[in-house]
């Protein structure tokens, strides 16, 4: 039972009961009500038909009662054109039912002619998707398939469609029988006899029927023939398709074969293309990172010279500034670590490219990157390790050049090329080749073609080489400009770290000594309000002597803090001025040594035909340089020319010695200007010191980085000794001022004192 939801379900009993009892008691009540009626007009009818039947027969047997004794001629007329309309009558009905035959049997004709041009149109198709096979632009497999596929369902469809046109032409051949029978069955039917108040009698009608199965017969002889010509055809157009798909699929084989033959070369060459960009992809990794390293370093030099609140540094040169006791220079520590970072993959760069002519470059620095030198007597503390460089791996073996590389991962290639090539002719046979513009009809042909293959790989990746040579002394040309800045960052960096922690340390020390100013303050006020006129009193002398007493005690206290504090900060002065010293001198030794590493232009070989330097476009979209870069460069040269230093071993600069820097010279000026202890101190340490030491010379190649890092170390200690100077002539002013104060204040106050004492003994 369907529910109101529409979902289905059995019916309860007690629902069903109920039902049941209502369908049966409205039956009841519609027959108590209507049988009555129906009973009555069921009366009337029958009371009727009697009446009209009564009638009929009286006036038949009236108009057809024998008279005795006489012949009835006009009852044989009539009886004879009865039989006469019977044989007419059969006779129409015998040509209507032939020629109804006669029109299924034209279109069952028309029907078959129709299957030629369906068959015409499918072997068309199909030959076109033969044709479609060998064309030359299908040259992969699945184009192979998808062709494959088409044709199975042109072959489906029309079989289908041959299929349901037989279909069709034979239920239109049965519904020919069928009709002839209906149309048999009906005529039949309207033989009444005499009994049944026809005008048919039982010989007639045998006679008709014996007739009509005569012409069904015929029929039924007429439908086989037509529904063996139906079959015929049909096992005809199958066949013939049959003979198309096989054709179709032997042409199918073949192209696969060298279909499948190109897409092996594909996969091939696509696999040797793809090894050869391997090693030309790391090589452009290599320029990317080199990329990548420039431009950090040049944001880390710009930062370090636009100065600023920002953090500027590292958390592994924060860390390495932290265990050497903090002095700020940790940007100079980030710089020099980027610097070695890069120098070590440009020199790895310049041998893999076969570039580096200079023999005089070595892998390790004799020097470890850091501030300071190791400590008398002890190690220091080890500084965290500098970010690890970004990986670059590259194919091959390490040390292996690029143009070996290239070189190495061809053969194989070739090789499984020619062997996918021989496989190939010995299985095809005699046969032809489906596709000769894309396969060579030899073996041999097949062997040169694969060697102009190769070449042809190996000439695009030769000239990525070369790209990248071009490309790597662009990258050499805009470092050598940004390695003029490395050495004022640096020794900008840490002599700004020094003079911020000697501010801070300042700072410091004035807040370790601001309580006892305080409290001494305090009580300078407090002496001062207890000094009343009351105390003129003789009464009042012992009082009088006892705030004397304290205030000299007081004052001496002053005194002696203003003195210790001065005495403080000139030491921490001092000590960030040795700091700075020592930082300086073994900075520039590392630094000298970073740029010393770095590859140049001029180290590398002059570039050759097959290595050219820029191509004619970058040569041609070079800006001109100007008449002052022009007039800068050849003062260079002669400067370098009237040189007499020794060349550099293995390099194209001469090598130069820089004099060091003075170790006694601060302590000098600040002795000079020294007062108190502090100035003893100084003048103690300046008299111990040798005045003529300095620090170790340095050595290095006479280029232009570390001519402005040499300069910029010079610049840098002398305006750190510029407000050395000023700094301490600063912490003495300020202690000057804070003890004439206080003499000041101590001469008043004894005045004062002596006027009480001279009022209380007068």
């Amino acid at each position: 039972v369907v529910l109101a939801d529409g979902s289905a379900g059995d019916v309860p009993p007690d629902l069903e009961r109920r039902l049941l009892l209502g369908l049966a008691g409205r039956c009841l009540s519609y027959q108590e009500v209507h049988a009555t009626s129906m009973a009555e007009r069921a009366g009337d009818e029958e009371r009727e038909l009697v009446a009209q039947m009564t009638l009929e027969l009286d006036e038949r047997l009236m108009a057809h009662q024998p008279r005795l004794g006489r012949v009835e001629t006009d009852i044989f007329a009539a009886r004879n054109d009865e039989l006469l309309a019977h044989r007419e009558r059969f006779m129409r009905h015998a040509k209507a039912l032939r020629a109804r035959r006669a029109a299924a049997w034209r279109a069952i004709d028309s029907g078959l002619a129709s299957w030629s041009g369906l068959e015409a149109a499918h072997l068309e198709r199909m030959r076109a998707l033969r044709a479609a096979l060998y064309d030359e632009r299908s040259t992969h497999a699945p184009t192979l398939h998808r062709l494959e596929r088409e044709a199975e369902s042109a072959q489906e469809g029309y079989l289908q469609g041959v299929d349901a046109r037989r279909g069709g032409l034979l239920q239109s051949i049965d519904a020919v029988v069928a009709a002839h029978r209906e149309s048999n069955a009906e005529f039949e039917a309207t033989w009444r006899s005499f009994h049944e108040g026809g005008n048919f009698n039982a010989d007639e009608r045998s006679r008709f029927r014996s007739r009509l199965e005569e012409q069904a017969a015929l029929a039924e002889d007429e439908a086989a023939k037509q529904r063996s010509r139906v079959e015929t055809a049909h096992e005809e157009r199958v066949a013939a398709a049959a003979a198309a798909m096989e054709t179709f699929a032997e042409a199918r084989a073949l192209n696969l074969e060298d279909v499948e033959m190109l897409g092996g070369l594909r996969l091939r060459q696509s696999a040797a293309t793809s090894a050869v960009r391997a090693v030309t992809a790391a090589s452009a990794a290599e320029k990317a990172a080199i990329d990548e390293a420039i431009r950090g370093l040049g944001e880390l030099l710009g930062r370090e010279a636009a100065g600023g609140d920002e953090p500027r540094v590292s958390a592994a040169a924060a860390a390495a500034e932290a265990a050497l006791g903090g002095c700020g220079g940790g940007g100079a520590l980030d710089a020099m670590w980027s610097l070695d970072a890069l120098r070590g993959r440009l020199l790895a760069r310049a041998r893999r490219l076969e570039v580096l002519e200079s023999s005089g470059i070595d892998d390790a620095l004799p020097l470890p990157v850091s501030l300071e030198p190791p400590s008398d007597g002890e190690d220091p503390p080890p500084p965290p390790p500098p970010p690890p460089p970004l990986p670059c791996s590259v194919d091959g073996e390490d040390g292996e050049s690029l143009r070996a590389a290239i070189d190495a991962v061809l053969p194989e290639h070739e090789a499984t090329l020619l062997a996918h090539y021989e496989t190939y002719y010995g299985a095809k046979g005699d046969r032809q080749i489906t596709r000769p513009a894309l396969l060579p009809p030899t073996l041999e042909e097949s062997r040169a073609k694969v060697a102009e293959l190769m070449a042809s790989v190996a000439g695009r990746a030769h000239a990525e080489r070369r790209e990248a040579v071009a490309s790597f002394r662009a990258q050499l040309a805009t470092l050598s400009q940004a390695l003029s800045r490395v050495g004022p960052a640096v020794f900008e960096a840490i002599a700004r770290g020094c003079r911020e922690a000697a501010i801070a340390e300042a700072a410091t020390i004035d807040a370790s000594h601001a309580a006892a100013v305080s409290d001494l303050e305090r009580k300078r006020g407090e002496h001062l309000k207890s000094l009343k006129p009351s105390l003129r009193n003789p009464a009042n002398r012992k009082e009088l002597l006892a705030l004397k007493a304290a205030e000299a005690e007081r004052s001496s206290a002053a005194l002696a803090e203003a003195g210790k504090q001065c005495d403080e900060r000139l030491a921490s002065a001092r000590r960030h001025a040795e700091k700075l010293l020592r930082r300086v001198s073994h900075t520039a030794a590392v630094l000298l040594a970073l740029l010393d590493g770095v590859v140049q232009p001029e180290d590398l070989a002059a570039p050759g035909d097959d290595d050219d330097a820029a191509s004619p476009s970058q040569q041609r979209d070079a800006p001109a340089p100007g008449i002052f870069k022009q007039l800068r460069h050849e003062a260079r040269q002669a400067a370098a020319l009237a040189c007499t230093d020794p060349p550099a071993a293995g390099r194209p600069f001469k090598e130069h010695v820089w004099a060091g820097l003075p170790l006694s010279e601060l302590l000098e000026a600040q002795a000079a200007e020294g007062g108190g202890d502090a100035g003893e101190v100084a003048a103690d340490a300046a008299r111990e010191a040798d005045t003529t030491a300095s620090s170790p010379p340095l050595k290095g190649c006479l280029a232009r980085p570390q001519r402005a890092a040499v300069a910029a170390r010079d610049h840098a200690y002398a305006h750190y000794r510029l407000w050395h100077e000023e700094w301490t002539q600063r912490i003495r002013a300020a202690a000057e001022a804070a003890l004439q104060s206080e003499r000041t204040f101590s001469d008043n106050f004894g005045k004062l004192i002596a006027n009480c004492e001279g009022g209380a003994s007068a």
